[in-house]
């Protein structure tokens, strides 16, 4: 679809500033457009190696779909389907070499759009959630120190960037929405276990049993990670 058709004026906004928005948008879909690789996909150069394609070409179909001139079957958008999904491992995961819940979660919000506008892209998403739904740490679990995880333990229902390591905040919110985009529900025990690790984060005597948030400031604020009870804000 050519790039000089205008995006529609948002009712919100005057002219004025709708042009404005026009121009940034326009000019952003056309620097993404520049930066594909050979292959129709995105990736990071560096020190001379691309890398990261899965999860940067996930992160990238997301604004291409968001340019109303665009949509799943432009061949712009097919061709970065194509290239995402020969990265599907037969675990149901997207990932290029590790750091397989961030990769495939960026790939699940990716798909979404399109599973919902063609049923071909369906089992694809559904085999990427059942990996995501893997990759959460659940009562039973070891952690790498050998420590069982049992209801209360401070690692459990959340996500790390794979293989059960230390969970924290950046991958279960990334997991968790992902796990939204393709439709699971807010009542599912996945989510409701993601969201009760998110609470085992935050600085709150009412709502977090830990220790460290018990005697803590009671200020609402987060860490990062539940590593030793005290983490980084």
């Amino acid at each position: 679809q050519p790039l000089d058709d205008t995006f529609a004026v948002n009712d919100a906004i005057d002219a004025e500033h709708a042009a404005k928005v026009r121009k940034l948008l326009d000019g952003a879909t056309r620097y993404l457009l520049t930066q594909r690789d050979a292959d129709g996909a995105w990736s990071m150069n560096y020190e001379g190696q691309q890398l990261y394609q899965p999860a940067l070409t996930a992160m990238v179909i997301k604004p291409i779909l968001a340019d109303p001139r665009f949509d799943i079957d432009s061949p712009v958008v097919a061709e970065a389907y194509d290239v995402l999904l020969s990265y599907q491992k037969d675990n149901g995961g997207i990932y290029e070499m590790d750091k397989g819940n961030y990769s495939t979660s960026l790939a699940v919000m990716a798909l979404a759009p399109a599973a919902a506008a063609d049923a071909q892209y369906q089992p694809a998403l559904d085999k990427a959630v059942g990996y995501l739904r893997g990759c959460q740490i659940n009562v039973g679990d070891i952690t790498p120190s050998g420590d069982p995880v049992e209801a209360e333990h401070p690692y459990q229902g959340g996500v790390s960037y794979g293989d059960h390591n230390r969970p924290d905040l950046s991958n279960v919110s990334m997991w968790m929405q992902a796990m939204h985009d393709a439709g699971v529900e807010s009542d599912d025990p996945a989510m409701q276990n993601a969201l009760a690790f998110v609470s085992r984060t935050q600085n709150s005597s009412e709502t977090n049993t830990m220790a460290w948030a018990i005697g803590g400031p009671n200020d609402a604020g987060m860490i990062y990670a539940p590593d030793d009870g005290l983490g980084q804000g």
